[in-house]
């Protein structure tokens, strides 16, 4: 079993996770790190087991638009509509993770205050788009929990 080691005025630690990458990190104190190295090495040797879930990198609303651009608006006969309305929803919703149900409240509505100038019809359609984009997302993976893409479809339709 590692060690913390001495570093300037600080303690790093040293693991390698189940995939065999190799992570570091430092603390104030020297008991902090230990639990802290403690900690990393059982995850890592849970996941290894098959006792854990893998961590998994957090998907942005960037990622989910870029899979629908790829594999679902290039398919439609006219996919023109939804590359326009994902050029208006990426700059807002782009950065906001995918389980992050509260920041996706907060962002719904200043998306529709900052689009009041609009048709509400084309603000609804945006926002269905935005809808579809997300429950594809879940289908697609497990990070994002299905409540929250019901909650949220039903928040804006």
């Amino acid at each position: 079993m590692a060690k913390p080691t001495k570093h300037y005025d600080k303690w790093r630690i040293r693991w390698t996770d189940e995939a065999g990458k190799r992570h570091s990190q430092t603390f104030t104190d020297r008991k902090t790190a230990e639990l802290a190295l403690r900690k990393a090495e059982l995850e890592a040797e849970e996941r290894r087991r098959g006792l854990r879930p893998p961590e998994l990198e957090p998907l942005t609303f960037l990622d989910a638009s870029e899979y629908w651009r790829t594999h679902r608006a290039l398919q439609k006969r006219s996919p023109g509509d939804d590359l326009s309305m994902l050029r208006q929803l990426e700059p807002h919703f782009g950065k906001l993770l995918l389980n992050d149900r509260a920041g996706w409240v907060i962002a719904v509505d200043q998306y529709r205050t900052q689009k009041a100038r609009l048709n509400r019809k084309t603000v609804a359609n945006h926002l269905t788009l935005l809808g579809c984009i997300l429950r594809v997302a879940h289908e697609r993976s497990a990070r994002l929990p299905a409540a929250d893409v019901e909650h949220l479809a039903g928040y804006w339709g």
